[in-house]
Parts: structure tokens; C-alpha cells; sequence
């Protein structure tokens, strides 16, 4: 719709019948606007629904006394960082293609800061410094409830999203999609003796996929352990000294009696190392109750190699990488993202022809037969890759 200049503040207007029509104009601009917004709930995507139901009910879990404040968490950020910034912004949000003159974005900002107070769950606005703004509190009443009930629409979920999103954090995905594999030598802390030598480690193919890390004698006998996933609580290097090799890493869990074991991973280089690291900490990134300091050391002779404590049970005395901000921005591989994405399309093709035949659209089937085509050339590369190597 066409928006008018809309003066309500005296100063900038001293007619009361001009008063009395911009009142009605913005009380009938609001009043469209909300409905609209309200409304929307079941147009709103489900990763943001997915979003804002988390925030509801990590809220709710801080704060349990306070029962507004969930309600407030959602309705001010969505306000703010969509709806309101929207009106204020409307050519950067694709609403107008060239920006609105110094008088309608006045009557956008009376529009916004109204919205936003809604959003907010405010319910005095007029008894401040603008007193102007009391014809429009009548609206803000009327609307709060809306926006509560729209907010219980935003985060409830029926029985199978509620499966879903108990089941895991990155739903989207199929958890059982290896990442990365392949060998490298690893031990545990319980098997840690005086004497370390090249036997003490043991050669392993490893898997790592969003659900668990593995490993096996060979690539192709049966798994012999696997590290759940949510289990770790840190994924650290390794002093060179601790068992006199360079490249290692370690893989700390919390078991269910809250006690943490370790498994030691060598790798051949210190690329290796690092690809193992950053893919192992990227599928943790979700997990709770991370360790904050840890020994970059081994427990031996009775005393840390690190700090030298004789205490094994003593707090780590390194800093975790999960608290260092700035150490979370690790090298991307391009080989083993395009890997993660080729498995994930080839693993659920079938389930995406499916969808792209109910839309019944030209263009997604289309795209659906060239995906198809692509996946199908490199399946048959990987397999001509593999048997050379073989």
C-alpha cells in the first residue's frame, strides 16, 4: 500500500483535526500491518522455527519464574531483526525499489518503533517522554495476546518434528554419512605404560560421521568401538613430548558416570592432524558441556609430562580449545566438503526425485535429472579411482 506522511507529534503539527486523521491513518497502517504479520506463522521456514523454538525453551529452562520472558526472547528478536528492520529498510529487504523520501520514513519509524513495542511485549507506551504515541496503545493492548498465541504457533511442534529434534541437532543430515576415514594409530590413557614404544600404538581405520567416531582392525573387518559423538567434551593436540610423537591428537568423553576417558590418535603429518581435528570439532560443535582446560600431556610414571603434576585427577592446565574464540576458525578441507556433499545428495537422491515429483514443477524435475546425471558420473569416477588403487 501507499504510505503517507503521518504527523503526530504537536510540534510538528498544531491543526487537532490533522492530528485526529494521522492518528486514524497510523491506527489503520498498524492494524494491517499486524494482521498480516500475525498471520504469517505457517509461512515462517522450519530451520527458523526449528531457531526460535530453542531459544523458547532455553529461555523457559534459565528462567523458569519468569513465564513472559520466553514469549519476549522470540517476539523482540524477530521484530527487530525482520519485521522492524524491514519498514525501516524497505528497499534493502526488496519492498520498494528506491528508498522512501524523509516524510514516509518518518511515518515508517512511528510504524516500526510500534511494532517493536508490540514485539516487545511493552505495555506503556504513551507514558513517556513521547506522549504522543498514546492513541496507538489501544493497539498494543488489543495485540498482545495475538502475538503471544502467534508465538505458541512459531514453537509448538507436532509428534514427529518433537522425534526430530530430540533425535539430534542436525536433523537435516543423515547422521550416518561418513566425513572422513582412514588409518591412523591410536591407544587409549588406560593402556599407557612406563615404557612407550612403536608397538604400544596400534594401527586403526577410523570412521567419522555426525553420529560416531569409529574404528576397526582394517577397513573392512567389523567395528570394534565406537565413541559416541555427543559423548566428547574435547579434541586437542598434543605436546610432541608426551609420547615422543609429533602429529597427535586426543579425543576426550564424558561417560555416564562423569568420569572422562581419552583415546590418543597419531597421525603421519601434521595435515593429517589438522584434518582429523577440525573435522571431529565440527561435528561437537553443539555439545554441552565442553572442557574448558585440559593437559596437553600423558599421565605416565606417576605425574603429568605437561605441568608435571603427580595428581591425575588434577584440572587441566591448557586452555581448551572450545574457549578460544578465535582458534575455532579452522581450515576448511574443499575435498572433504565436497565429499560431505556428494554423500549427502547421493544417500538421499531417492527421497529428493520423490519430493521433486510431488511438486509436479517442470524446472525441479529438470534439475532433478541433471542432479541425477552428475551423481551417476561420479559414482562411476570414484569407482574406476578405487579400483586403480586397488
Amino acid at each position: 500500500p501507499c504510505l503517507h506522511h503521518v504527523p503526530l507529534c504537536p510540534r510538528l503539527c498544531l491543526h487537532r483535526q490533522v492530528l485526529e486523521s494521522s492518528e486514524a491513518t497510523l491506527t489503520g497502517y498498524l492494524i494491517s500491518i499486524l494482521d498480516s504479520v500475525l498471520g504469517s506463522s505457517e509461512h515462517c521456514p522450519s530451520p527458523m522455527k526449528q531457531f526460535f523454538r530453542i531459544l523458547y525453551r532455553r529461555v523457559r529452562e534459565r528462567f523458569p519464574d519468569n513465564a513472559n520472558l520466553p514469549y519476549t526472547a522470540v517476539s523482540s528478536f524477530i521484530f527487530l531483526r525482520f519485521f522492524a528492520a524491514a519498514l525501516l529498510s524497505p528497499k534493502l529487504f526488496g519492498l520498494r525499489r528506491d528508498h522512501p523520501n524523509v516524510r514516509v520514513l518518518r511515518t515508517l519509524t512511528l510504524v516500526a518503533k510500534t511494532l517493536q513495542s508490540i514485539g516487545n511485549l511493552v505495555e506503556n507506551l504513551g507514558q513517556s517522554k513521547e506522549a504522543y504515541m498514546a492513541p496507538v496503545h489501544p493497539v498494543i493492548l488489543n495485540h498482545i495476546p495475538i502475538l503471544r498465541q502467534f508465538i505458541d504457533r512459531l514453537v509448538e511442534m507436532d509428534g514427529k518434528l518433537a522425534r526430530q529434534s530430540t533425535v539430534s541437532n542436525r536433523s537435516a543430515f543423515d547422521e550416518n554419512v561418513t566425513l572422513l576415514s582412514g588409518y591412523v594409530s591410536k591407544r587409549s590413557a588406560e593402556s599407557i605404560t612406563v615404557i612407550v614404544g612403536p608397538t604400544t600404538f596400534k594401527k586403526r581405520f577410523f570412521w567419522l560421521s555426525h553420529k560416531s567416531l569409529s574404528y576397526a582392525n582394517s577397513e573392512r573387518e567389523p567395528v570394534k568401538k565406537q565413541i559416541d559423538v555427543k559423548t566428547i567434551c574435547g579434541v586437542e593436540r598434543m605436546d610432541e613430548n608426551a609420547f615422543r610423537r609429533k602429529n597427535m591428537l586426543q579425543v576426550i568423553q564424558r561417560l555416564q558416570d562423569g568420569e572422562l576417558a581419552t583415546t590418543y590418535i597419531s597421525t603421519k603429518d601434521v595435515n593429517d592432524q589438522t584434518e582429523w581435528l577440525s573435522a571431529i570439532r565440527k561435528v561437537c560443535v553443539c555439545n554441552r558441556r565442553m572442557l574448558r582446560l585440559y593437559h596437553p600431556g600423558a599421565y605416565r610414571s606417576g605425574k603429568w609430562t605437561c605441568c608435571r603434576h603427580n595428581r591425575k585427577l588434577v584440572p587441566g592446565c591448557s586452555v581448551a580449545h572450545s574457549t578460544v574464540i578465535g582458534d575455532w576458525r579452522d581450515p576448511l578441507d574443499p575435498d572433504m566438503e565436497l565429499q560431505t556433499v556428494f554423500s549427502q545428495l547421493y544417500v538421499g537422491r531417492d527421497s529428493i526425485q520423490e519430493k521433486c515429483k510431488s511438486m509436479l514443477m517442470d524446472g525441479a524435475s529438470k534439475m532433478m535429472r541433471r542432479l541425477q546425471v552428475v551423481l551417476d558420473r561420479l559414482e562411476k569416477e570414484h569407482e574406476l579411482d578405487s579400483k586403480e588403487q586397488g
